[in-house]
Order: C-alpha cells, then sequence, then structure tokens
C-alpha cells in the first residue's frame, strides 16, 4: 500500500521536461522541492490519483491529510 513516507520511483523536471528519475519519499520530496532550485521532483501517477479521485479516509490513510 502506498504511504507517503514510502520511497516511490518519481520524476525529475528541469525546464519544464524530465531529466531522469529518483526514489524518494513524498515527505523528502517536498523538504527537497522547498529548499533546492534549478530542478523539481515531482508526484507519481499513483499520487495523482489518490490526490484527484481519493475519499478523505484514502487521502488520511496514505498520509496526504492528518
Amino acid at each position: 500500500m502506498y504511504t507517503t513516507n514510502k520511497p516511490v520511483k518519481r520524476p525529475v523536471w528541469k525546464n519544464h521536461e524530465i531529466i531522469g528519475y529518483v526514489t524518494i519519499s513524498l515527505e523528502d520530496k517536498d523538504f527537497l522541492n522547498g529548499i533546492k532550485e534549478g530542478f523539481y521532483l515531482g508526484f507519481t501517477d499513483e499520487e495523482h490519483k489518490i490526490l484527484t479521485d481519493g475519499s478523505k479516509k484514502e487521502l488520511v490513510q496514505v498520509g496526504f491529510i492528518k
């Protein structure tokens, strides 16, 4: 089951294009995006699906909301 603290493969964006992939948790992604400029660590397809279609219960269960 997906959770926000589980490392997953996610895209690394620079200049509006994917330049590679890195395995990192959502929590760590958000931390690095907040301190590092020049690239952006993106969401996974599974995260997009949960964020757009997930119920409140699912969002709490995986860690998007507390």
